[in-house]
């Protein structure tokens, strides 16, 4: 992958490029294993806070649907912290809210996330619900 060979020859910036680039396209496609395959080694280089914010939100979204809900949380933790006012951050905090809360049954986090949701977002849910 050309973005491995920029990754390794020193230039992340043309390597993130093309990371983002892969991703995507493979993201468009929900191939699980190519995907998984390109996500373990942006991980593996702890460059994923580099990717590009919709495709942290993407990558998030394809790991929640494929039922890996820890890293799904770790994605949209990421995005959560990278993203403060994207206009796309309380519905990342309440997926968080609702992962911690439905599949992974952790309510003392459910629930932190869900303050976090109320105090930065008043209304929010309410208003989603109208």
């Amino acid at each position: 992958m050309l973005a491995r060979i920029y990754f390794e020859k020193g230039n992340q910036n043309n390597a993130m490029v093309m990371y983002n680039k892969a991703l995507d396209i493979i993201l468009r496609t929900e191939d699980k294993e190519l995907t998984t395959s390109v996500y373990d080694e942006i991980k593996e280089k702890n460059v994923v806070d580099k990717l590009s914010e919709k495709n942290i939100y993407n990558l998030a979204v394809f790991l929640e649907k494929v039922g890996n809900y820890e890293e799904a949380i770790k994605i949209y933790n990421s995005y959560i912290n990278l993203f403060p006012t994207s206009k796309v951050r309380p519905k990342v905090i309440y997926r968080a809210h609702l992962l911690f809360k439905k599949r992974l049954k952790n309510e003392a986090m459910a629930q932190n996330i869900l303050d976090l949701l109320n105090r930065e977002y008043p209304g929010w849910i309410e208003g989603r619900h109208a």
